[in-house]
């Protein structure tokens, strides 16, 4: 029993708990390394976000404030063409950002000007 280190540190169950509290050291650092990876990748989220939002809010901005779209109408038909049968719809070209826009206001349009029975009859 004296000031000598004990022979209880050769065993081999000392070494295997020596060597585990190591490696939970070791997990506890990286733990708090993967914590602090996290949160820097929420904080360049959250800069991405602003960023976008702010690149969209001045696109919005810009194109509201911008005159409106212009509307291209072409001529029914041109002296030399063929008389069609019946009566051509109006033909409109917008030429804006939003196709799909322009693409519904030119089916609104076909739908008006044809007669209640034709476009009832498309489901």
């Amino acid at each position: 029993m004296g000031c000598a280190s004990s022979k209880l540190d050769e065993l081999p169950a000392v070494a295997l708990c020596r060597e585990r509290c190591v490696f939970l050291d070791e997990a506890i650092h990286q733990r708090y390394a993967l914590a602090e990876a996290h949160l820097a990748y929420v904080h360049s989220l959250r800069a991405v976000g602003a960023s976008l939002h702010r690149f969209f809010d001045q696109d919005l901005t810009y194109s509201a404030a911008g005159p409106p779209s212009p509307v291209l109408n072409l001529p029914a038909k041109r002296k030399g063409d063929p008389e069609p049968s019946g009566s051509p719809p109006e033909i409109l070209i917008f030429l804006c950002h939003e196709p799909e826009l322009a693409l519904q206001e030119a089916i609104r349009k076909d739908a008006r000007d044809q007669p209640s029975g034709i476009g009832s009859s498309l489901g």
